[in-house]
Formats: structure tokens, C-alpha cells, sequence
């Protein structure tokens, strides 16, 4: 045997064992075993990243934060979730959908664009996506930071963020939103 077959060897039973720990971790959680569960899925998740697997760590990652939130414990369920929340625009018009070219705010310096580039409520179904930080769940409110809807938007559903389902590479995009963004988290009172 080579080195590299040894290394494809390891690589391989690390594979195997990690997917049966993290079976076994949901195998105990539905036999009502959560100390077991978290035990079988952390060591999931650290062979996932021991052997660079996002798969198995992120659903190792998912699977313990539904143990904690199982035990009502927000401390470490926050730990595994950054939010991807679908809302709906709920105080745009139907009759105010855009997907003529136009220009992002107007902006003359800005190209003329459709309205499917544009991320704001004069999309044709007129729903968002944003990334908020969980801050803590008290019963059944949640609670956020950078959700960048209006009180009482209504929320069509949320799920937590793992790394390992972003885009992949670099993101490319062109300079005005850049520029069209850049006080876009600032206070009101601070936006020039």
C-alpha cells in the first residue's frame, strides 16, 4: 500500500464513521437520548470538518441545533443558527411591480436595469431574502438583528445559514451596489 491509498483509506472510514454517528445521534434523538445525540453529532461535525465533508458538518450543525432547541436550551441552539428568512413585502402594490429597465433609485450614474435585478418591493412576487443574526428565542418569538423588514412584515419561512450552502467562489457583481449599499446598515440618522 502507498502513502495515498492509506490517506483515501483513512479519508474513507473518517467518511463512514462520521455519517454513522451522525445516524446514530438522530436515532437517539428521536429515542429521547439528547445527551447521545449531542455526543453521536459532535462528533459528527468535527469528522465533517476533520475530513472537509461540508455536507456531513452541516447537517451535523442543523441537527444539533435542533437538539438544543429540543431542550430549550437558546444558548447553544443560537450557536448553530444564522437565519435565512423569507419574507414578503407586504406593503408594496401589486400594481407597483417594475420589470421595465430603470435605473436603481434613479440614479443616472447607476445602468438602467430589470426589475428582476432589483431587490426591492417592485419584484413581480414581491418577496425578500435576508440573513439576520439570532439573538435569542424566547417561547415562540424569535429574536434578530439586520432583518431588514418593517414590524409586522410577514415571514413566509426561515432556516439556518450553513457556510457550506452559500454561493461557492467569490461573488462578482458590478460597482453600483457597492456604491447604491454602502449606508445601507447605518441608522436613518446617519445615512447621508
Amino acid at each position: 500500500m502507498t502513502a495515498a491509498s492509506d490517506r483515501e483509506t483513512e479519508l474513507g472510514l473518517r467518511r463512514q464513521v462520521g455519517w454513522l454517528s451522525a445516524l446514530l445521534g438522530n436515532l437517539a434523538y428521536h429515542l429521547d437520548d439528547r445527551a447521545g445525540a449531542r455526543t453521536h453529532l459532535t462528533l459528527a461535525g468535527a469528522l465533517g470538518e476533520s475530513i472537509q465533508e461540508p455536507a456531513l458538518t452541516a447537517w451535523a450543525s442543523g441537527a444539533l441545533a435542533m437538539v438544543a432547541t429540543a431542550r430549550c436550551d437558546w444558548h447553544h441552539a443560537c450557536q448553530h443558527a444564522q437565519l435565512e428568512v423569507t419574507w414578503h413585502f407586504s406593503l408594496g402594490s401589486d400594481t407597483d411591480i417594475e420589470l421595465d429597465p430603470r435605473s436603481p433609485r434613479d440614479n443616472p450614474d447607476w445602468p438602467a436595469t430589470g426589475g428582476l435585478v432589483h431587490r426591492n418591493h417592485r419584484r413581480p412576487a414581491r418577496i425578500a431574502t435576508s440573513y439576520p443574526k439570532l439573538l435569542r428565542v424566547e417561547g415562540r418569538d424569535i429574536h434578530v438583528v439586520d432583518l431588514d423588514a418593517d414590524e409586522g412584515t410577514p415571514v413566509i419561512d426561515l432556516a439556518p445559514v450553513f457556510q457550506e450552502m452559500l454561493p461557492r467562489g467569490t461573488l462578482h457583481q458590478p460597482e453600483w451596489p457597492t456604491d447604491m449599499l454602502r449606508d445601507y446598515w447605518k441608522h436613518a440618522d446617519e445615512r447621508p
